[in-house]
């Protein structure tokens, strides 16, 4: 399946995050799932409609007709002459994963593939997880789990960036992600 001329754009049966923005600051971020899948399709288009009610963090009692709580958070940022948008898929890590990225890019100025790149940690609410190269420090007081390599556990983030007036993009290689730049 997949949107008519996209031959040679691999597909995710997952979460997926796509961003874009223009010279002027126009900007479109969008974080869809297909969760189990809904079994749903738009006609003529090879797009699976949105299933939220097979995401595993929702533990959430909700009273009947009300809205399906969901990790998927397209953020926008913007300060000291940037503005990023980015988003993630991992489920109840995407809000993690959105953080070290804006605190990279935003505060600290890296390039925006950089700051996706860059090791990750996640806090479970007993230990902390950490990809290789995460600097921890001796003051943290829960038990440590450290991965031995870097993995989608960690979320897959793309973005897009206006910074000084210049196009920056980034993607994440943890799931096989693509970030381009089309100068018009």
């Amino acid at each position: 399946h997949g949107v008519p001329g996209s031959e040679g754009w691999s597909s995710s049966p997952n979460t997926t995050h796509v961003c874009a923005i223009d010279a002027h600051g126009m900007h479109a971020s969008a974080t869809t799932t297909v969760g189990y899948g809904a079994g749903e399709w738009i006609p003529g288009w090879g797009i699976q409609l949105n299933n939220m009610l097979a995401e595993y963090d929702h533990r959430i009692t909700r009273a009947p007709g009300s809205t399906i709580p969901s990790m998927m958070s397209p953020t926008v940022w913007e300060g000291g002459g940037r503005l990023v948008s980015v988003g993630s898929a991992g489920s109840d890590r995407i809000p993690s994963a959105i953080s070290h990225i804006l605190v990279r890019s935003g505060a600290m100025q890296q390039p925006l593939q950089a700051a996706i790149t860059a090791p990750r940690s996640v806090f479970t609410g007993s230990e902390l997880h950490v990809e290789p190269g995460y600097a921890i420090d001796e003051r943290v007081n829960v038990p440590i789990q450290q991965w031995g390599r870097s993995d989608a556990y960690f979320g897959t983030s793309s973005g897009v960036a206006r910074v000084d007036g210049q196009i920056d993009a980034g993607a994440d290689p943890r799931r096989g992600g693509r970030a381009i730049i089309i100068d018009a």
